[in-house]
């Protein structure tokens, strides 16, 4: 993503202007991940993540992929280089901050459970889920 426009400079950095956003970044460093595994992992609300996501996918900061019924998200392979460098610097300086900590914690419990690479956590496992659900990991709707 080059950035061409004010507006799009703008749109870059009120995305990164939020906690949450800035924690799902951290994790998509890490590797791609299904909805309900950066659920899981940050401990938000599915509503919520979909919503911070949509603002990365705007910025064009994160993308996705479709297998199954399960949308994945990854950070956005055109991202300025710039913007890795800060990702890298931001996670050195935020290694000992709890909710760091502990949503990287989580993020490697998803690995350990995956089968076959696929998620298998579903959102009956989000421990912050207000929206009713059957478990299922289907993020069609992020």
């Amino acid at each position: 993503m080059m950035t061409k426009t004010l507006a799009q400079t703008e749109q870059l950095l009120k995305a990164l202007s939020d906690a949450n956003r800035l924690r799902i970044l951290l994790a998509l460093q890490q590797g791609e991940w299904c909805v309900c595994e950066l659920s899981y992992a940050l401990e938000l609300a599915q509503s919520t993540l979909s919503t911070h996501l949509q603002a990365l996918r705007q910025a064009e900061l994160v993308a996705t992929r479709r297998q199954g019924k399960w949308i994945y998200y990854r950070l956005h392979p055109d991202i300025p280089s710039v913007l890795h460098l800060l990702l890298t610097a931001l996670k050195r300086e935020l290694e000992g901050e709890p909710r760091v900590v502990r949503d990287s914690a989580r993020l490697q419990h998803c690995l350990q459970v995956r089968q076959g690479g696929c998620c298998v956590m579903g959102f009956r496992f989000a421990p912050i889920r207000k929206e009713g659900g059957d478990g299922s990991c289907d993020a069609t709707d992020s």
